[in-house]
């Protein structure tokens, strides 16, 4: 929870500059000393400035001890070959299956706030410390800055307030010199959706309705055609069931009750759930309307990852072409 309070806020600063500053001292290998720790500066011959959301700062030619502090940035440096030494991330993140075999001689530190433990943040000794705007922000870039160069990448959204996830991959990609290894990934992304399309296309012999159902904080939803899942199915070809009157979607989500359940009109259901909220689908599909639901009764539901189809990023597009080529084209 943020710490909204003036005087809270001020002494939480207070606190944390003198922890930073007693370990800082009792680091022998640091380069900061001063009791009074100041924003970390490289020779300029050794760096380079780049601009991101917060300003500008000097970063290493070739950082060696990258640390990154929050799930999104670490999926689009992983992308772009970006390896860090340590990554502060919920372990739901840290686990999800497109970044495990990623994160070999990675340190992967789970984390369930959007702040990273800055006394282990200074013995990894980073060279460059990077997170996305949500996660270093006015608040804490300051300190942040006084253990190493930092770097707060922008998050651009959509018109719907979605993350615009392939914008913000090639913003990364700027930032680090990799534009043409990021468009390289969203044309094979492209290309690759695009013949998965006519495979099922081949196979059904005709054009398929499918929806994707998710359950997060207590509530069900339906994707749209605007959110990340809705996109890739878009991309494939897929059209996607038309909205239940009398209901609104919002950033890419319809929400759905109980009792609209038949009214899903998918010939394929994916459904997704976060952590607990397992048990909102387990409840669903225990009701006696979900039997009427479509896809039910061509027997078309399949079981997904809710993180990888709300992951917003390019490894977690082909996750979910993954998914769809599985059970539509390989499942017999």
């Amino acid at each position: 929870m943020k710490l909204r309070s003036f005087g809270l806020s001020s002494l939480w600063s207070f606190l944390v500059g003198i922890l930073i500053a007693f370990l800082v001292t009792a680091c022998s290998n640091r380069i900061v000393h001063s009791p009074n720790p100041q924003l970390v500066k490289l020779p300029t011959d050794k760096c380079r400035m780049v601009q991101h959301a917060i300003g500008e700062t000097c970063i290493p030619l070739n950082p060696q001890r990258i640390v990154i502090i929050d799930g999104d940035t670490l999926f689009h440096a992983l992308a772009l070959n970006i390896k860090p030494i340590a990554v502060f991330a919920p372990e739901a993140v840290l686990n999800v299956s497109y970044v495990k075999d990623r994160l070999n001689g990675v340190e992967a530190i789970p984390t369930t706030s959007n702040k990273p433990n800055l006394e282990k943040l200074l013995l990894l000794n980073p060279d460059l410390i990077m997170g996305y705007s949500e996660y270093i922000n006015q608040e804490n870039y300051e300190l942040l800055s006084k253990i190493s160069p930092t770097v707060s990448l922008p998050s651009t959204e959509t018109l719907s307030g979605l993350p615009d996830w392939k914008k913000i991959f090639l913003n990364t990609a700027t930032m680090f010199k990799k534009v043409e290894i990021a468009n390289q990934l969203i044309d094979e992304y492209k290309h690759r959706a695009e013949k998965l399309k006519q495979t099922i296309n081949n196979h059904q012999h005709s054009e398929l309705r499918v929806a994707y159902l998710e359950a997060y904080v207590g509530l069900s939803y339906l994707s749209r055609s605007d959110s990340f899942a809705g996109e890739i199915l878009s991309d494939v070809g897929f059209q996607l069931p038309p909205v239940p009157p009398h209901t609104e979607s919002f950033q890419g989500l319809l929400p759905i009750s109980e009792e609209a359940l038949p009214e899903i009109d998918s010939d394929v259901l994916f459904i997704g759930a976060y952590g607990d909220d397992k048990s909102t689908l387990e409840k669903f599909q225990q009701k006696p309307l979900w039997s009427h639901v479509k896809a039910v009764q061509k027997n078309q539901v399949y079981v997904v990852s809710f993180i990888v189809w709300r992951g917003y990023n390019i490894l977690a597009a082909n996750a979910v072409l993954d998914d769809i080529e599985k059970y539509l084209v390989n499942t017999p």
